[in-house]
């Protein structure tokens, strides 16, 4: 059991999800148990890594990079919203009519614990940040495919810093150490009005 989630752990880091969790229903551990679920984790997991490898043949357009910038966006709001809803004491309590004991004396109890809407929505939430995750992991994938085949040495390293990284103008900048931010935004406008 030990080994086999170490391999799903690492698979999962090799995605380069922050966390790896398939959703499956809460009582199917408790009936087949954690060594299946987590074989289960690990054939996804290799499922998803072919899926990726053979994405290939898929031509890189302007919209496709313009949109792997905006699905980091959207997955860095994604990370708020969720540490933003575990921060919040959705915390419930409830009185039920109890007794122990003989002679049986009915007495108050209070209940409480964590709302069910948060949990729901956490993990709403976390399934939606996997495949974003996951969509970002196969639109870089092709990235860089594509940016491997360009002759230019420094339009490789602006294009890997924009796309890949998710560098802005001004760190792109000084790592190709330009004088101006405009220097390496002209040579990637002029090349993306070539494709």
């Amino acid at each position: 059991m030990g080994t086999i989630k170490v391999v799903s752990i690492i698979l999962a880091a090799f995605l380069g999800l922050d966390r790896f969790n398939i959703l499956i229903n809460d009582n199917l551990e408790k009936s087949i148990g954690k060594e299946i679920l987590y074989v289960v984790e690990v054939v996804c997991c290799i499922a998803s890594i072919v899926f990726l490898l053979n994405l290939g043949g898929t031509q890189l357009t302007k919209k496709m990079l313009s949109q792997s910038l905006e699905l980091r966006k959207e997955i860095k709001d994604l990370k708020a919203r969720i540490a933003k809803v575990e921060k919040r004491n959705d915390i419930v309590s409830d009185t039920v009519q109890s007794s122990n004991g003989f002679p049986y004396t009915q007495h108050s109890v209070g209940i409480t614990g964590v709302s069910a809407r948060k949990y729901k929505l956490i993990k709403d939430y976390n399934k939606k940040l996997d495949m974003f995750m996951i969509k970002l992991l196969q639109m870089q994938n092709e990235i860089e495919d594509f940016i491997e085949t360009l002759e230019d040495a420094d339009l490789r390293r602006i294009m890997r810093y924009r796309y890949i990284d998710g560098f802005g103008w001004v760190k792109i900048m000084h790592l190709m150490e330009y004088n101006s931010e405009d220097t390496a935004r002209k040579k990637h406008d002029r090349f993306l009005e070539k494709i």
